[in-house]
């Protein structure tokens, strides 16, 4: 399916067409409930709502278990109070938007194709990450350095990522 994303470092943006400059392929669809549960994760951190995966599949008018794109995702941040946007992220830069955040992980899908996971990445000093696969029922959380989720997420340097639109809290 092909989303459009806006270039490097720059917010998502709906008004770009798919076949603009910028825009990529995502191999395939997210399974909806993790990735849903990821951006529920998302909201409550963020804003403080408690919002759930089936109130989520329910603004966003679809019926789990069910395959979710990056527009659903992001529309299901916009609908329950959380705007989110496609970025495109160096690793040294993971750190930069505020965290909670979601990396779009490329894994290799049976018969030799393509595919994407969704992590959500809950904490990173530029040294370590802590990331939380929501695939089973209790989240898998995963700490480790920081190159390990690069290697896997953005073996080219970079990798696309969903950020939450808020402004970062002062250190």
């Amino acid at each position: 399916m092909l989303h459009a994303t806006a270039r490097p470092a720059e917010p998502f943006s709906r008004a770009t067409p798919a076949a603009s400059a910028g825009a990529f392929f995502f191999p395939g669809q997210f399974a909806g409930r993790p990735a849903l549960a990821a951006v529920a994760e998302m909201v409550r951190t963020h804003t403080g709502r408690a919002v759930g995966v089936d109130e989520l599949a329910q603004l966003l008018g679809v019926v789990l278990p069910c395959r979710v794109g990056v527009q659903e995702l992001l529309r299901a941040g916009e609908l329950a109070g959380l705007p989110l946007s496609v970025v495109q992220l160096r690793a040294d830069g993971l750190a930069t938007p505020a965290l909670p955040l979601l990396v779009l992980v490329p894994t290799p899908a049976p018969a030799g194709g393509a595919g994407t996971a969704v992590w959500l990445v809950a904490h990173c000093d530029g040294r370590y990450v802590v990331t939380r696969d929501h695939a089973t029922a209790t989240p898998a959380n995963r700490m480790g350095p920081l190159h390990d989720l690069t290697d896997v997420w953005a073996p080219n340097g970079e990798g696309w990522a969903l950020c939450a639109e808020v402004p970062r809290a002062p250190t």
